[in-house]
């Protein structure tokens, strides 16, 4: 029994010492290595989202990837990016005026990787966006949509 307590508590203290070092890689990696598993096609969409955006000064998400205005390092061209949040009218209309005053160019309107099922409640604004925006490509899951001009 005492063979088995003292290397328990060993093997507890090796993590407690690794912890730091352990902490410093977390802390310091490159976006790119959270991408495994079936997140490795995120790689693929940030690449192109910024090669898209390259020349706009923000992003603006219709979907439920929250993460890449962060990933993208661009502001989001609105204050909200977590749909979840905006069901109400109020919220939804709040959106379509920060649309209308920033006028973002290229908007990720929908994603068949990760969705939660937010927008398809929004039809406010999935109103407001399919009359004054146009499909402008499809990647892989996701699909962009430009500004008519």
């Amino acid at each position: 029994l005492l063979i088995i307590f003292f290397q328990f508590n060993l093997y507890k203290l090796n993590h407690i010492v690794n912890f730091p070092d352990k902490l410093r890689t977390f802390i310091y990696a490159g976006d790119k290595e959270f991408f495994t598993g079936n997140f490795k096609s995120y790689s693929k969409l940030i690449e192109y989202y910024k090669k898209i955006s390259s020349e706009h000064e923000c992003i603006q998400i219709f979907t439920d990837e929250t993460a890449l205005p962060f990933l993208l390092k661009k502001k989001s061209c609105t204050k909200f990016y977590i749909m979840n949040l905006i069901k109400t009218n109020k919220s939804q209309n709040n959106f379509i005026n920060e649309l209308k005053l920033n006028k973002p160019k290229i908007i990720l309107y929908k994603s068949e990787k990760f969705d939660f099922g937010n927008t398809s409640a929004l039809t406010i604004i999935d109103d407001y966006i399919r009359a004054n925006y146009v499909f402008h490509s499809k990647l892989d899951f996701w699909t962009f949509f430009k500004i008519k001009k």
